[in-house]
């Protein structure tokens, strides 16, 4: 009897290892990424609640499809294994893609999958590409500005020129 029972028992545990098994949600490891949020001097005149504006901007930004779109599309993450055997990895990263605050000024980005490796190269790359997206927003803002400013300075500097011209005409009839 102790024998049947035995059995009988193994039978069962593994038959609820095997459920429980099935039930775990897929994506055993999860790659990581923290992202800086910085606060412009432009920014440090506004309120709190600009700022926070901002931080969820930059969350949407982030969990965005055309973001995504541009990750799958480089070479690099549309070979990997991933990527490859997903029967729709866009909606893939778009599900599993997770953005949270960790800090009023710190943004943590994960991912979850199967193979540490794939996740890593695909968080890197979602990650490097908002990065250039914002870099290449704050360049030309800044250069917008820049130019804004030279073409004030040039009117500045004629204005001058001609109140100096001014002046001068008016000593010289004196």
């Amino acid at each position: 009897r102790w024998v049947l029972a035995t059995f009988l028992g193994g039978l069962i545990a593994a038959a609820a290892a095997t459920g429980v098994w099935f039930l775990m949600p897929a994506g055993k490891h999860q790659a990581k990424a923290l992202i800086r949020l910085r606060q412009k001097p432009s920014e440090l005149t506004k309120n709190q609640e600009d700022f926070d504006t901002f931080r969820r901007d930059q969350i949407v930004i982030l969990l965005g499809h055309d973001l995504t779109m541009r990750t799958l599309g480089e070479p690099s993450i549309a070979s990997l294994e991933t990527t490859k055997t997903s029967e729709d990895p866009v909606r893939w990263i778009e599900e599993g893609l997770k953005v949270k605050d960790v800090s009023p000024t710190i943004l943590a980005v994960t991912l979850p999958g199967d193979i540490p490796e794939d996740l890593v190269k695909i968080l890197d790359m979602h990650v490097k590409k908002y990065i250039d997206d914002a870099s290449a927003y704050d360049r030309r803002t800044r250069d917008d500005l820049m130019k804004r400013l030279e073409a004030l300075a040039e009117r500045l500097k004629g204005e001058i020129q001609a109140k100096e011209r001014a002046i001068q005409l008016m000593i010289d009839a004196n």
